[in-house]
């Protein structure tokens, strides 16, 4: 009613409407004022009764909460208030219902991201449904699973490493190589058979060092051999240059001192 305009029947001059005589000419304002009053009586009506029937339909249609929001606004309006009240209830049991079905849904997805070994998608769900049936019990299955997955893995790498350095022991063509798989080797005594692998192993590396050894030496004997082959030549050669093509024993022709000179031009 504040906003309502309440003009003097006489001189038509806007008074308030708790005003009872006309602030200009001071008529009597009690029957105008009646009027208006029942005027903005009756347009709360139109509006109280719209309002009840949109509530009605709202309720009719299964949206309660929505309804109970509007009988709410009704006020002491018929049985606004009742219905306002039994449209609440009905809103919560609804929103419980549907919580339930979202639960359940979820609950359902875990598992079967859990049973496909989707752990990650699966340990999420079922920390988010939190007490929800068993949901606590299937997560500590499922951070079992993890952490099981972690071991295998780290397993897996660490057998892998182990047969890395095993092959590179194992193909090692000269004994330095051998020497520093066995350093590599080393890091995994204990696990299987890599300390009777390591043992078979260094029974090995005598005989390499010693074969390589004796290459260095065939090696420099092989030198020897052709340097003894031309100081021969040589001789030979001088053999014949000083003594006319004669053949003389070897330690002969050595020790003449032509051929001396030619062999150390050699």
């Amino acid at each position: 009613m504040d906003n309502v305009k309440l003009f003097c029947p006489n001189c038509g001059t806007e008074n308030a409407m708790s005003a009872d005589f006309c602030k200009n000419c001071g008529a009597n304002l009690a029957s105008v004022k009646e009027q208006v009053q029942a005027a903005e009586a009756q347009k709360t009506k139109v509006r109280q009764q719209a309002l009840y029937h949109q509530a009605v339909e709202m309720a009719d249609k299964g949206n309660a909460r929505q309804a109970a929001m509007l009988f709410s606004q009704l006020g002491d309006y018929e049985d606004a208030q009742e219905k306002a009240v039994a449209n609440q209830a009905i809103a919560d049991e609804q929103e419980k219902q549907n919580q339930e079905a979202q639960r359940k849904q979820l609950y359902d997805d875990a598992m079967n991201a859990f049973t496909h070994g989707d752990l990650q998608r699966a340990g999420t769900e079922f920390t988010q449904l939190g007490n929800y049936q068993d949901a606590a019990q299937k997560l500590q299955l499922v951070q079992n699973a993890v952490a099981q997955n972690q071991q295998q893995a780290q397993a897996q790498n660490y057998e892998q490493a182990y047969q890395t350095a095993l092959t590179r022991a194992n193909q090692a063509q000269r004994s330095a190589d051998l020497r520093s798989a066995l350093v590599d080797l080393n890091n995994f005594a204990g696990y299987k058979d890599a300390s009777e692998q390591m043992r078979q192993l260094q029974a090995k590396l005598p005989g390499m060092q010693a074969a390589e050894q004796v290459k260095k030496s065939g090696q420099w004997q092989t030198d020897e051999t052709n340097c003894n082959h031309r100081w021969n030549r040589c001789c030979y050669l001088s053999h014949h240059r000083w003594h006319g093509g004669l053949s003389k024993p070897y330690s002969q022709c050595f020790k003449d001192p032509g051929c001396s000179a030619t062999y150390q031009q050699c």
